[in-house]
């Protein structure tokens, strides 16, 4: 029997979501957070969860932690927990929407938007402001990934 939610949403009997409220820089410092999320997921396949039921989830910095979840499944980060092992590919990934770079070099787009985003860049570079100190050039490509080698 599904779990009524609401007026016509329902989620079939088994189904489950799971939030993972990361600790923020800079008072735990990256890649703190890939640690948590690593937890996380090893918890849910150890109870069970088949890694086809899993789908990873977040806005701005958590978009960012699922893509930096999915990139140390595929590219392990040295130094962080070493990633789950899955017997299958997650169900999906649902950044909305992730915070994919620094922008040091200033992208186009976020200057061109700024009067028209609902978070302006400045944010953003508070922001990176607060994380950059930890980011390691081996880091760099887990946590900003428009700096991932090409071929990730």
């Amino acid at each position: 029997m599904p779990a009524r939610l609401g007026d016509g949403f329902s989620i079939p009997a088994g189904n489950i979501g799971v939030a993972v409220l990361e600790s923020l820089t800079p008072r735990a410092p990256v890649p703190a957070q890939l640690r948590q999320a690593t937890a996380a997921l090893k918890f849910l396949l150890k109870r069970g969860t088949p890694s086809s039921g899993i789908i990873t989830a977040g806005d701005l910095a958590g978009g960012n932690l699922c893509l930096e979840l999915s990139a140390h499944l595929l590219h392990p980060l040295e130094g962080a927990a070493p990633p789950a092992v899955l017997s299958e590919p997650l169900a999906g990934a649902a950044p909305t929407p992730p915070w994919v770079t620094f922008h040091e070099k200033g992208v186009a787009s976020y200057k061109r938007n700024d009067a028209l985003d609902w978070i302006p860049r400045a944010f953003y570079d508070q922001f990176a402001a607060q994380v950059r100190p930890g980011v390691t050039p081996v880091l760099r490509a887990h946590v900003e990934p428009l700096e991932a080698p090409q071929g990730w």
